[in-house]
């Protein structure tokens, strides 16, 4: 989200925020930290903003939200997407189509995603190459700790990379994996249920 979305638009026509809801004020300055996010994090610790953005048929996990400038929401969803949600946010503040965008001077993200997911215990990690520096690869529990980190290396840009992850020794729960190459990065959520 700090990347691919927050610092692609001017911050004078698209705003994002993060909610923490109900985590301890330290425990979300944690995870503000390990992730380097410059976008505001809000407080909500009776979780209010969450339940008000409840929408049947989603997942009871973090949701994404786009709302216009009307108040209206263009788009809600438990899932992170970043090439919907630039395709939805460029269409409110009728941009350039993607595609024409990604071969200017806008990073193109990595379309992270991991499969199975929800998953137990092993699920298959797959994005696009865009750079040819060194990636890496880190997962972070709910507190924001590190629980694993590995160094991919190097690819050609645009070569699909597939990376078994095993969970075996991890606790079910939600984890957040990073992919990181300089300074592009893109975090999905890992659902491990036991």
């Amino acid at each position: 989200m700090e990347y691919t979305i927050w610092r692609r638009y001017d911050p004078s026509q698209v705003m994002v925020f993060g909610i923490n809801d109900g985590e301890s004020t330290e425990l979300a300055s944690s995870f503000v930290r390990n992730f380097g996010l410059t976008y505001p994090v809000l407080h909500d610790p009776r979780r209010d903003v969450y339940f008000n953005y409840n929408v049947g048929g989603i997942t009871p996990y973090p949701r994404d939200v786009i709302i216009d400038q009307e108040g209206i929401i263009r788009y809600i969803h438990s899932e992170y997407d970043p090439q919907v949600m630039i395709r939805t946010i460029d269409e409110l503040l009728e941009l350039a189509s993607v595609e024409d965008q990604d071969s200017g001077n806008f990073p193109k993200t990595f379309r992270l995603k991991a499969y199975p997911n929800p998953f137990n215990p092993q699920t298959t990690v797959q994005f696009e190459s865009i750079t040819q520096e060194a990636l890496d690869l880190e997962v972070f529990d709910l507190q924001g700790r590190l629980v694993f980190k590995k160094s991919l290396g190097r690819f050609s840009a645009g070569q699909i990379v597939k990376k078994k992850l095993n969970f075996a020794s991890r606790p079910s729960g939600v984890y957040y994996l990073r992919l990181r190459s300089g300074k592009t990065q893109e975090v999905i959520k890992l659902v491990v249920v036991r």
